[in-house]
């Protein structure tokens, strides 16, 4: 699959959105932040991981 313009734009304007609030939550709780922020980044490295492995066996040819 590949990722359209609408599709860049929508992850940009999330992220976007995202570190705004992040950076409004962290002037109250910065460690409840720091640990959101971990979760996202890993929650988003399986995502990604994940997806790859998927394609890489949709890829696969078999004779």
């Amino acid at each position: 699959m590949i990722a359209t313009f609408e599709d860049k734009a929508l992850d940009i304007t999330l992220l976007a959105l995202l570190l705004i609030s992040m950076i409004l939550f962290g002037l109250h709780m910065p460690y409840a932040v720091l640990t959101m922020a971990l979760i996202i980044v890993l929650a988003t490295v399986a995502t990604r991981l994940s997806w790859s492995v998927l394609n890489a066996f949709e890829s696969i040819e078999i004779d």
